[in-house]
C-alpha cells in the first residue's frame, strides 16, 4: 500500500503555509514523551490540542467536547480501548468525524478495513514533521469541503 514508508518531507514546502487556524485536534497516545514533544509541535503550528492517553480517556474527552473537535490523531495499539473498538465508537459519536491513525505496527490487512479517503487516513511512526502537517492540513482541507 501506498501509505507505508511514505514519510518523505514535501518538497519546496514551507511550513508556514502547513500551519493550522485554531483547529482543535484530540491527540490519542500513551507514550507521554512522544504525547508531550507533539503537542508543543501542533501548538507552535496553530493547533489546539485535547489529549488523552488511553483509548477510554479518548472517548470521553471526544464526548465532552465534540463540538470543537476537528480531527482525531490517535494510536491504535493502547491499553484500556484501542483499535477497531476504539474507531467504531469514534464514528458511532460522530459519523462525520476525521481520524488521522498514527501507528508503528499495524496489519496491512487491519489497515485496508479502515482506510477510507475521506474519512480515515494512516501516517507509520517515526513520521517527519512536515509529513504529519501536510497530513493535516490536507486532511482538514477535506472537511471544510464537505
Amino acid at each position: 500500500m501506498e501509505y507505508y514508508g511514505n514519510n518523505k518531507a514535501p518538497e519546496n514546502k514551507d511550513l508556514n503555509s502547513l500551519s493550522g487556524n485554531g483547529e482543535t485536534i484530540l491527540f490519542i497516545d500513551d507514550e507521554t514523551a512522544f504525547v508531550e514533544v507533539t503537542k508543543l509541535l501542533l501548538k507552535l503550528f496553530g493547533y489546539n490540542i485535547l489529549i488523552a492517553y488511553d483509548g477510554v480517556e479518548g472517548i470521553s474527552v471526544f464526548k465532552a467536547n465534540r463540538e470543537q473537535i476537528n480531527i482525531i490523531v490517535c494510536d491504535l495499539n493502547m491499553p484500556k480501548l484501542g483499535g477497531k473498538a476504539m474507531l467504531q465508537k469514534f464514528l458511532e459519536i460522530d459519523p462525520a468525524i476525521k481520524i488521522l491513525i498514527i501507528s508503528g505496527s499495524i496489519e496491512e490487512d487491519y489497515l485496508a478495513q479502515y482506510l477510507c479517503p475521506e474519512k480515515i487516513e494512516f501516517l507509520q511512526k517515526p513520521f517527519l514533521t512536515e509529513r504529519l502537517l501536510e497530513t493535516l492540513k490536507k486532511m482538514l482541507q477535506q472537511k471544510s469541503k464537505n
